[in-house]
């Protein structure tokens, strides 16, 4: 480095370093131990060999001299202490060549990020010819790259061991007192150097000053503090959440880059007005505390919210690629109707009739008659591709400018670009334009017509192959740190490339012949559509109308287009899958002999060979059966087995008499005596190389006949004495073979040892499976590196309690623990088993003598157990003893989702590697005593273990909660418990708190809802084997995380979460190793092992902006591939992982998932990728990323579009002059006499080609549902057997489709909410069991604005498609689509079908209706009122309230202008105008008719109007002595005489519509469609009027009692009525709307309450378990006072019945009595058309 002070103001000026040495102020003697040339390895097992590293010493004078906190510094050295001793140990146990390994990670090796930093372009400063070399000038002149590389490796290829320790000590102290700061991994490089700079200046006179106590601090919190500023803003001392989105934050990103170049880094500014880089550099580091960050920082992107140009911008070569071929498709279909309507004469032909034509000369007829295009012009506008595709990448780049800084060097670099983009366009496009001057169907213009099509193939390669950011030789971004893409195998690039060829060809011939071919004919037709074929014969109707059904159906096309390429990446992605597991699955036909021979293939896969005892090599067999009856007491302690099966799968010891005598041998049978249980204990060794044993087995040993012959022998020690004479007996130890696997060897397969769908199986299974595969050897215990489990926990239940698990709700026939007893039976038999033993060993140690029978006293025990279990029943746990009570609470919390299961699951890797250390190294165990043995073993894995529990909510927990954690901490001693301060945070994750207090080199984060085995956890040290040696010089890329495989455990758990397992297998499960094989996988789960050494320094496993980085731990895999890490995944390893069990929680799981997908597309990391991703990994990247969502959108998206051109087509056909069917040739059973009585028309719509092309589209979609459900279930029969066949029956039989449909809707909305109106937030899902039947109105207000008012206005629209048409067979298949939007949540809601709880619930549905209204409600308490102005806020958004202090979660910022305008005004309003046109052309009134309906919407809110206005002023003036009778006055009374005269308002426009139809079904339907619509539109503006939310009742009850006074608004009580007045308008019209809605689908649910048995089948299929035949325990009064709200309750749900029945039906059999001329109608005029 340079001196004091730089001769230019930068950071790097390299020079080829000095030959002298330098001496640092910190050693101070010490470095005398570690000299470079020291060759001598340090064992670190013990802690003592760190003294003389006097890392204490350094660490204090580090913080001292720089400013760190003590405890920080301290932390840091425990950090760097088990960094060392880690890597020390894989490093022969060299600690010198551990500290230059880790040094070389962390600062000064090839792939340290500190180094990438420093060497990156953009941040070297310019080479001072007088520092060269002269002889290596000429040569390094041109390359500064190089001299800079060669400079850094000379420098530090000769510093010391305690000039490494001081760097790891400074950048530790650092990274750990930065706190989230960590996440920003460039400022920890720049704090670095500049800490660096000031104490190390090359001076040997040189002594900084030390710095006053906690300066860092004072250096971090003002950065923090600003990025905390940018959300939040302190009024009075309060913090007050601000309103400003993403793309106004400045937020850790933008922070981050401000670090990535030196122009930006000689913009920080002090506050003096000074540049921090024009100080020398020994003065920089204390006036960091100065630096003012308000002027230094800025936005670098911009995420603004449309996910549609993000979309565009970050895959536009996948957008230029779909478009491209699907306007090839397109014209190849429609370039002909179009130029036949130019050119077609429409004037009626006579003379022809075509209905005594056969068909060939009919056809000829047609095609002789039918103009063409010339086929030049089809094949140039058809060759389009490159024009499109180079269109749309040019967009894209225009775009672009919308998100990055217009900055002078991003203008130059995207003009550009756009200029190659405008090239590859003109190229594409000039010979089609040519051709318009050459004669068609000629040489030259077949010529012209070919080139065309060949440009335009290679720019549509060239647009779509080359990244764009390839193209420009300067990049926007610094690409050292987004531009270092992880690179990839040759076999990985070579699969990738294959599949996706495979994909797309199999797509595009798909797309092509079922969804183009199909619909040729029909589009045709519709294009074709002549003029004169309309009813009233207006060229709107047929103009119009036809041309926009041409449009809806080109752009349902495309949507369709999109939708079936994710469609075949799961079926291809399945089909590979299932490729690859049948090698495993064919390696194991004969599953009996390999499950038989599994203990012994345990030996070469699970053991370190090379470092076990040479006996052990040589004949493996104790230390396997040792190892899997440790594997089988595993199981047997889960209760997965009973006692019998576990002494039949377990190896048995027994002992023999040894006759040994030196060169002779003879045998001598001695009766041995049973061994003892305990089977664990080791043989020792034997010696003497000329002694040979003789094994006798005793004939009284307890062993299996069948199993002497198949058992292993192995010599105990030999006691010999050659001195007292030639022969000696000694004990030997033999394992006989267990039962179980003997009989499988012996023939037994028919024995039936497990039950069906066994947990146990399942385990074995897999790790027979897996000890097939390859995968590293395992490495000896003590080379094991350090590792850590950090569990982030934020709600989640620890440990469940008693009373939650045995006490039964109302509205459930369950309790919690009776429900775990069904799922899990024979568990609960074993785990009752060992209690009744518990029991009974209890009692008899009661005993005087201490003597029982062990017959009687478990039988007595088994009568005390069960008389106490019966206390479940009567909920009086009195009789249970507290053991028994804490054992059943440990069982129930390891078959839920819960902390205990995960911690206690992830402590078995703490029980592996301390019985793998027994087994393996026997002389390690020798010295100690069993208790002694047990400490010492504890000491060695604490040094190579962990688990850390982040519990974010700690200082929030109640009572409860805290005993649970203290019962957890009881149970595991060891776990470590970590909780961020008392501070709000600005952040959206706590997860990088704890990060610093894990230790080792690697850090498995795992959720609190996993789960771990013990056969498993064994396999850790080949998992971690997956990450390379470790190097002092690394010259590969870093592996940085490892992925395992999946168990979703949740299985079963009821028809949603066997479900939701599904879902999480086909996304997740099947999708990782086929990413994995082409080098696509990001991090998508946690049980990834992470290599922190490597992830810290990069900005750790995690982000933290909140909102942005909702789905954090996504960022860190894409971080991975930015910055050039490997990523792997393994299959040999499986964790298991729970998911969510209810209906409302999985989609609110879904819900958090759309919303942080969401989120993701607006983020700076996607732009990147995209940008600079090879094709094919950029597709993987896409399809496994924000294409599942985006399909999901897209798949609603074109099922809206489906059902709105369906309308349009019935309503052409009410209006249109149909053509019959044409007769076929040779139907002779036509009689022509009729038809020359009734001659067909000649002028007619030809729209029998609608009716065939519906049922070929039902019929291709019908095999491609198929074709996507076969490999998914294929894959799980291959990995679990014939059960996973019933498992897909059970889901059929539960409805799985209508789920699925309905998460879908879920997914679309949630994400196109939060893309357009933010508010993303974490969603607690809790994970929870849901037997209780939740209330309907709490159904209706979850879903209501998600899925079920748009599900009923889809299922109106297709119902109109269906009366208006004859194709209702192919409309079936919509109406199954389509019936799950509005009934999904009521089936899937426990015991929905009881008919008395149906009648109480409709009783709480009307007082949800009501409530909200009056000052003695409660505000707590859920309202209809409060649920739609939950709707309304998120456009008016809620008023910002200072004294409130920090906003609560629920605070909603107002919309932004874009969004208004788009989605609240445009949309809307062009959707009404469309419907409008449709009504008017479907009811064959014209526009005359959607007038008068618009006046309809106008009259009612007209009405709701006036009515509020007479009851406000009747209760301003009647409210005060209202109130002096009541406390609420006139509330009730006028709210509901307003909403009761709202809901008759509703019926009277429900009337109109029938008049306005002319007392026709259909044409009603049509127009109460079309008035929804409409009054949408009207009440949407009401809305948009509106000022702020107010976040309380006040004006609302006012305005209901007409006592302002009593409001506390001050001097806003004089406006609050006025804009009361239009939100109790639109709240009285959406009331009515509501009302009906609710009442039309409680009609259908209570259908089912009557069907005999309903209730009990319906659980059986939701909730997989038989309905308990125990009612509920209440008492008589109770029962009696539900019985009797029940029955007022059924009999005013049929009053409400009748009257909507009456509405509905009525009109309809009026119509068929009187008849249609003797009703009245309206006198419609007609205009327009």
């Amino acid at each position: 480095m340079a001196g004091k002070e730089s001769s230019f103001p930068g950071l790097f000026q390299w020079e080829l370093p000095r030959p002298e040495s330098r001496t640092s102020f910190f050693t101070e003697g010490s470095d005398s131990n570690f000299a470079d040339t020291a060759t001598t390895d340090e064992y670190v097992d013990d802690t003592d060999e760190f003294e003389s590293l006097e890392l204490e010493k350094l660490f204090n004078n580090i913080a001292n001299t720089l400013g760190f906190q003590p405890d920080v510094a301290a932390n840091a050295t425990e950090y760097l202490k088990s960094l060392l001793r880690s890597r020390a140990l894989r490093l022969n146990n060299s600690l010198n060549h551990a500290v230059k390994s880790l040094h070389a990670d962390y600062i000064s090796g090839r792939y340290a990020n500190y180094r990438a930093w420093a060497l990156s372009d953009d941040l070297r400063d310019p080479v001072e010819e007088e520092d060269r070399n002269m002889a290596t000038l000429e040569r390094q002149k041109k390359n500064p790259k190089r001299l800079a590389q060669r400079a850094w490796g000379l420098k530090y290829k000769r510093i010391g061991t305690q000039d490494r320790l001081r760097h790891l000590a400074v950048y530790l102290c650092i990274m750990t007192e930065s706190s989230n700061l960590r996440l920003i991994p460039e400022l920890m490089c720049f704090l670095f150097k500049t800490a660096d700079d000031f104490l190390d200046q090359g001076d040997m006179l040189y002594t900084p000053m030390k710095m006053p106590d906690g300066y860092f601090l004072s250096v971090i919190k003002p950065l923090y503090e600003f990025h905390c500023a940018q959300i939040n803003r302190i009024v009075d001392g309060k913090l007050i959440k601000r309103e400003a989105d993403h793309e106004r934050t400045i937020g850790y990103d933008d922070i981050n880059e401000t670090f990535w170049t030196m122009e930006r880094l000689q913009g920080i500014k002090l506050t003096n007005g000074h540049k921090l880089l024009d100080l020398p550099e020994n003065q920089r580091w204390p006036a960091l505390a100065q630096i003012d960050w308000k002027k230094t920082l800025r936005k670098t992107y911009k995420e603004k919210r449309n996910f549609i140009l993000h979309c565009l911008v970050n895959f536009s070569r996948v957008v230029a690629l779909l478009t491209g071929m699907f306007w090839s498709f397109l014209a190849s279909i429609v370039v002909n109707p179009i130029y036949m309507y130019h050119v077609r004469d429409w004037t009626p032909r006579t003379g022809v009739d075509v209905w005594h034509l056969t068909d060939f000369e009919y056809k000829r007829l047609y095609d002789e008659d039918k103009p063409s295009v010339s086929k030049t012009i089809l094949w140039t506008i058809i060759g389009l591709t490159g024009v499109i595709g180079s269109l749309v990448c040019f967009i894209a780049t225009l775009v672009e400018f919308y998100f990055i800084p217009f900055t002078k060097r991003n203008r130059r670099i995207l003009a550009s670009r756009a200029f190659i983009y405008l090239l590859i366009f003109v190229m594409c496009i000039a010979p089609a334009l040519h051709l318009h001057f050459v004669e068609q169907d000629t040489f030259p213009a077949r010529l012209l017509t070919a080139i065309t099509v060949l440009l335009n193939a290679a720019g549509l390669a060239a647009v779509v192959v080359i990244p764009p950011a390839l193209l420009t030789k300067n990049k926007v971004d610094n690409p050292t740190f987004v531009g270092n893409i992880a690179p990839v195998t040759k076999s990985q690039r070579l699969y990738s490339i294959v599949l996706w060829c495979m994909l797309f060809l199999a797509k595009f011939i798909e797309s092509y012949y079922v969804l183009f071919v199909t619909v040729n004919d029909f589009m045709t037709a519709l294009w074709t559509l002549n003029p004169n074929t309309c009813a009233a014969g207006g060229w709107i109707t047929c103009f119009i109308l036809a041309k926009l059904s041409f449009l809806l159906m080109a752009t349902m096309l495309l949507f369709f287009f999109y939708l079936d390429s994710y469609v075949w990446y799961l079926i291809l992605t399945a089909l590979l899958q299932i490729f690859a597991s049948s090698f495993r699955v064919f390696g194991l036909l004969k599953w009996e002999q390999t499950f038989s021979n599994l203990p012994n293939k345990l030996f070469p896969r699970l053991f370190a060979i090379k470092d076990l005892p040479t006996r052990f090599r040589a004949q493996p067999q104790a230390i396997c059966a040792e190892l899997w009856n440790a594997i089988v007491d595993s199981l047997y302690q889960d209760h997965l087995i009973n006692a019998e099966q576990k002494q039949k799968l377990s190896f048995h010891k027994f002992e023999t008499i040894n006759l040994v005598r030196k060169n002779r041998k003879f045998s001598l049978t001695s009766p041995a005596t049973p061994s003892p249980r305990d089977s664990f204990a080791m043989p020792a060794t034997h010696g003497g190389s000329q002694i040979e044993v003789v094994h006798v087995p005793s004939s009284n040993a307890h062993v299996p006949s069948s199993n002497v012959a198949s058992s292993v022998g192995v010599p105990a020690s030999v006691s010999s004495d050659p001195s007292e004479g030639e022969v000696s007996l000694s004990p030997s130890e033999h394992y006989a073979k267990p039962e179980h696997l003997a009989a499988l060897e012996n023939g037994a397969t028919k024995i039936k040892f497990f039950e069906e769908d066994s947990e146990a199986e399942r385990r074995l299974k897999f790790l027979a499976h897996t000890l097939d595969m390859q995968f590293p050897a395992a490495m000896s215990v003590d080379s094991t590196p350090a590792f850590t489990v950090l569990i982030p926990h934020y709600s989640e239940k620890i440990i469940l309690d008693f009373n939650e698990i045995t006490t039964q709700e109302t509205n459930s026939t369950f309790t919690i623990l009776e429900y775990l007893q069904s799922l899990y039976s024979t568990e609960w038999e074993n785990f009752a088993e060992e209690c009744r033993k518990f029991t009974a060993e209890n009692e008899a140690s009661g005993n005087e003598d201490g003597s029982y029978d062990a017959t009687d006293s478990t039988t007595k025990g088994a009568s005390t157990f069960e008389s106490a279990w019966s206390g479940f029943d009567a909920r009086s746990p009195k009789s249970f003893s507290p053991e028994l009570i804490h054992r059943t609470r440990l069982w129930a919390s390891r078959r839920s989702q819960t902390l205990y299961r995960t911690v206690s699951g992830m402590f078995q890797y703490a029980t592996a590697l301390k019985l793998l250390q027994r087994i393996e190294n026997p002389d390690f165990c020798r010295p100690f005593s069993p208790n002694n043995l047990e400490r010492e073993l504890d000491r060695k894995i604490a040094a190579k273990f962990r688990v850390v529990v982040d519990m974010q909510r700690y200082g929030d927990m109640n009572e409860t909660e805290r005993a649970e954690v203290e019962m957890l901490l009881k149970e595991f001693p060891a776990l470590n418990i970590v909780w961020p301060e008392r501070v709000k945070m600005a952040d959206g994750t706590e997860l990088n708190v704890g990060i610093m207090y894990t230790r080792g080199e690697f850090i498995e984060v795992i959720d609190a809802n996993m789960d771990h085995y013990l056969e498993e956890c064994i396999k850790v040290r080949s998992l971690l084997a997956e990450f390379g040696e470790a190097s002092t010089s690394p010259s590969t890329p870093p592996v940085a995380l490892v992925g395992l495989r999946e168990h979703i455990f949740s299985h079963g758990v009821g028809a949603v979460a066997d479900m939701g397992a599904t879902t999480e297998t086909t996304l997740v499960s099947m999708n990782q190793p086929i990413l994995n094989k082409i080098g696509a996988r990001l991090h998508y789960g946690h049980p990834d092992f992470w290599n922190a050494v490597y992830m810290l320094p990069r900005g750790g496993v995690s982000k933290a902006q909140r909102g942005l980085h909702l789905n954090e731990d996504i960022y860190a895999g894409m971080s991975v591939l930015m910055r050039g890490g490997i990523n792997k995944h393994v299959e040999y390893m499986q964790v298991g992982k729970g998911k969510d069990l209810g209906f409302n929680s999985v989609l609110a799981y879904f819900s958090k998932l759309a919303m942080g997908m969401s989120e993701q597309m607006l983020s700076r990391e996607q732009y990147r990728l995209g940008l600079r991703l090879p094709l094919d990994r950029l597709l993987s990247f896409f399809y496994a990323n924000p294409g599942f969502v985006l399909s999901n959108v897209t798949a609603i998206v074109a099922i809206q579009t489906f059902v709105l051109f369906l309308v349009c087509i019935g309503a052409l056909s009410n209006n249109l002059t149909l053509c019959p069917p044409k007769p076929l040739f040779g139907d002779f059973s036509l009689n022509m006499t009729d038809v020359a009585a009734n001659p067909p028309p000649v002028d007619c719509a030809d729209l029998l080609a609608y009716e065939d092309w519906l049922k070929k589209i039902v019929v291709s979609f019908l095999p491609v549902f198929f074709v996507i459900i076969v490999p998914t279930a294929g894959h799980t029969i291959i990995e679990r057997g014939r059960g996973a066949f019933w498992r897909y029956l059970k889901q059929v039989a539960s409805l799985s489709v209508v789920f699925s449909i309905f998460g879908t809707q879920i997914w679309s909305r949630s994400f196109l909410n939060t893309a357009n109106y933010g508010q993303a937030r974490y969603v607690n899902t809790g994970r929870s069991l849901e037997l209780v039947r939740k209330p309907f109105y709490a159904v209706y207000s979850n879903y209501s604005e998600l899925a079920l008012r748009t599900g009923m206005l889809l299922v109106g629209g297709v119902l109109f498609a269906t009366v208006s048409n004859e194709a209702t067979g192919g409309l079936a298949f919509f109406w199954i689509t389509l019936i799950p939007l509005v009934i999904a949540p009521f089936w899937f809601n426990p015991h929905q079908f009881r008919l008395r709880d149906f009648f109480i619930d409709y009783g709480r549905t009307l007082q949800w209706f009501r409530a909200g209204n009056s000052r003695t409600d409660d505000p707590k308490t859920d309202s209809w009122i409060a649920h739609h102005r939950r709707s309304r806020v998120r456009i008016s958004g809620h008023l910002r309230n200072p004294k409130q202090g920090i906003m609560s979660k629920n605070h909603t910022r107002r919309a932004t202008r874009r969004v208004i305008w788009i989605h609240e005004i445009l949309l809307p309003f062009l959707i009404a105008i469309v419907a409008l046109a449709i009504y008017a052309v479907g009811s064959r009134g014209g526009f005359t008719r959607s007038i008068y309906l618009v006046g309809v919407s106008l009259a009612l809110i007209a009405f709701n109007a006036v009515v509020l206005l007479a009851i406000h002023v009747t209760c301003l003036l009647l409210g005060p002595i209202a109130g002096l009778v009541h406390m609420d006055g006139m509330a009730p009374v006028a709210s509901a005489i307003a909403q009761g005269l709202s809901c008759i308002g509703f019926i009277v426009a429900i009337a109109a519509a029938w008049l306005l139809g002319e007392w026709n079904f259909r044409d009603m339907l049509l127009g109460l469609l079309t008035f929804q619509l409409v009054q949408r539109v009207f009440l949407k503006w009401i809305t948009l009027l509106l000022p702020r939310e107010v976040d309380d009742a006040r004006s609302h009850l006012s305005w209901w009692d007409g006592r302002w006074y009593l409001s506390n608004l001050g001097f806003r009580a004089l406006r609050a009525p006025f804009r009361e007045f239009p939100c109790k308008v639109v709240e009285m019209s959406a009331f009515a709307n509501d009302f009906f809605t609710v009442h039309l689908l409680l009609l259908v649910m209570s259908l089912g309450c009557f069907i005999p048995y309903m209730d009990r089948m319906h659980t059986i299929m939701v909730m997989w378990a038989p309905a308990a035949e125990k009612p509920v325990i209440m008492s008589r009064a109770r029962a009696s006072r539900l019985r009797r709200r029940a029955l007022a309750n059924g009999v005013l749900f049929g009053a409400f019945a009748v009257i909507l029945l009456a509405v509905l039906i009525v009109p309809m059999l009026l119509r068929i009595g009187f008849g249609v001329e003797n009703l009245p109608k309206f006198k419609i005029g007609s205009f327009g058309g």
